[in-house]
């Protein structure tokens, strides 16, 4: 069973040269540790979650970029 208060679905999305474009996006994660590999260099980026297993409110207790 899921706990409802785990992230279901997100994207994450990186800035190069001025525009925005989406490198990930998952619809039906269940893992508590997910790692994304990101191969492109970037000035910024944008993580987005969409939906939790059925909680209202999402969490997120930390996010790590290296």
């Amino acid at each position: 069973r899921v706990p409802k208060q785990l992230l279901k679905a997100y994207t994450v999305e990186v800035e190069q040269d001025g525009s925005w474009s989406e490198v990930h996006a998952e619809n039906n994660n269940y893992q508590r540790l997910v790692r994304i590999p990101l191969n492109a260099s970037c000035t910024a980026l944008r993580f987005t979650p969409k939906e939790t297993w059925g909680a209202d409110k999402v969490r997120i207790f930390a996010l790590e970029v290296k």
